[in-house]
C-alpha cells in the first residue's frame, strides 16, 4: 500500500496541485505541494489531541472517532469497514459494541466523505501561506480546493488501517505529551502512564526520550 501511495502521490497527485497552482497563482510553490503530498501520506482522519485527556482514555476516544469515521466511508457496511481497517468482521463488532458506535447507513456516495477530508488537507495547508500569496490569487485557489479534491481522491489509494491510525495518533499525542513536559516522568505523570510504559511506547514509536 505505501508503495502504491507513494506512486500515486509523486505521479499524479503532484501534477494535479502543481497544475492547478500554475493555473490560479501563476507560480509553482513547492512549499504547498510537499505539505499537501505529506499530510496525504497519513490517515486522512483530523483528531485533536489533547493530553489533558488520559492517554487511555484520549485512545479510546480516537478509535471511537476514528471508526465512526471509517463507517461513514463505508456508508455502514461492516463488511467493507472491516476490510479496509485490516480487522476481522468479528472483532470490528466487537469494537463497535465496547466503544458504543451507532452505525448509520448513508446515502451520499462514499466518495464524498473522502473528499471532505482531503478539501480539508488542501483548505488548511492554504491558509498556512495565505499572508505569503497575493489574496486575489489565493481567494482563487481556495476556492478550487472541493473541486481539486474530487480530483485528488480519484487517484488516492487511502489507508484506513486502525494499527497505522492508532500508531499515528500515539505518536502525536506523545510527542505534545513530551514537548510540554520538562522530564518523562512528569509526562507520564501527567498523561496517567507509568514511566516504563512511556518509554517503551517511546522507543517503539521511534520518538526521542
Amino acid at each position: 500500500m505505501m508503495a502504491e501511495l507513494d506512486d500515486a502521490l509523486n505521479n499524479k497527485i503532484k501534477p494535479l496541485v502543481e497544475q492547478a497552482m500554475h493555473k490560479y497563482l501563476g507560480i509553482k510553490v513547492l512549499e504547498i505541494e510537499d505539505d499537501i503530498t505529506d499530510k496525504l501520506k497519513q490517515p486522512l482522519f483530523n483528531f485533536e489531541i489533547d493530553i489533558k485527556i488520559p492517554f487511555k482514555e484520549a485512545k479510546r476516544r480516537f478509535k471511537k472517532a476514528f471508526l465512526s469515521r471509517v463507517l461513514e466511508v463505508t456508508l455502514g457496511n461492516i463488511s467493507d469497514a472491516a476490510k479496509i481497517t485490516g480487522l476481522e468482521r468479528e472483532s470490528l463488532h466487537r469494537l463497535i459494541n465496547e466503544l458504543g458506535i451507532e452505525v448509520r447507513p448513508q446515502k451520499l456516495p462514499k466518495e464524498y466523505f473522502q473528499e471532505v477530508e482531503v478539501q480539508h488537507v488542501i483548505e488548511d495547508t492554504l491558509e498556512h501561506y495565505k499572508s505569503s500569496l497575493q489574496q486575489d490569487k489565493f481567494k482563487s485557489l481556495y476556492s478550487q480546493a472541493p473541486k481539486l479534491s474530487r480530483e485528488i481522491v480519484r487517484e488516492l489509494p487511502v489507508d484506513w488501517s486502525l494499527d497505522k491510525a492508532e500508531k499515528e495518533f500515539e505518536r502525536r499525542y506523545l510527542k505534545k505529551a513530551l514537548e510540554q513536559n520538562k522530564t518523562i516522568i512528569d509526562a507520564a505523570k501527567a498523561i496517567k502512564l507509568r514511566p516504563e510504559t512511556l518509554h517503551r511506547k517511546l522507543k517503539s514509536l521511534g520518538l526521542k526520550n
